[in-house]
Order: C-alpha cells, then sequence, then structure tokens
C-alpha cells in the first residue's frame, strides 16, 4: 500500500480514533481565531498540518510524514465539501 492508500485508509476508516477530522480541525480553527484574533476554518489548519509535515520531511525522511501529509491534503478536501462528503 502506498502513501496515498494509507492516508485514504486512514482518514476515511479510520475517523472514530479521533472523530470526524472537519470537526475536529474546526474546532481547532475556532480555539486559534480565539487566541489569535484571526479568522482561520479547519480547512487552513490543514494547510498548516502539510506544512509541518513539509518542514519535517526536510529535516528527515519517515514515511509517516508523507502519509500524514497526503492525509491532512484530504481533509482539506473534505473541510471544503462538509463533514458528509466522501474523498
Amino acid at each position: 500500500m502506498n502513501c496515498l492508500e494509507k492516508a485514504n485508509d486512514i482518514v476515511l476508516n479510520h475517523k472514530g480514533d479521533y472523530g470526524d477530522p472537519v470537526e475536529t480541525f474546526n474546532r481547532v480553527a475556532k480555539i486559534v481565531n480565539l487566541l489569535l484574533g484571526t479568522h482561520l476554518e479547519g480547512k487552513h489548519i490543514a494547510v498548516i498540518m502539510q506544512v509541518i509535515k513539509m518542514v519535517r520531511e526536510s529535516v528527515c525522511h519517515k514515511d509517516d510524514n508523507l502519509v500524514d501529509e497526503a492525509g491532512y491534503i484530504l481533509i482539506q478536501e473534505k473541510c471544503k465539501n462538509g463533514p458528509q462528503e466522501k474523498v
């Protein structure tokens, strides 16, 4: 299974571990907005998480970085579509 398939499996089939990723990222955005006075949405948090994984990958390659980054891209897409949409 390649990193894209792993990410798809994790995001679409294992969301029960931490709840729906769209709801989670929207909740994170609300907290960040309260703390920083910003106007972020869940899709912005997904992009921030992608950047974190890119920086980690630039320091040290790990397959997990690529899987997670792909997963955050899927979550970004789901944030645009809403929690019920399948990617």
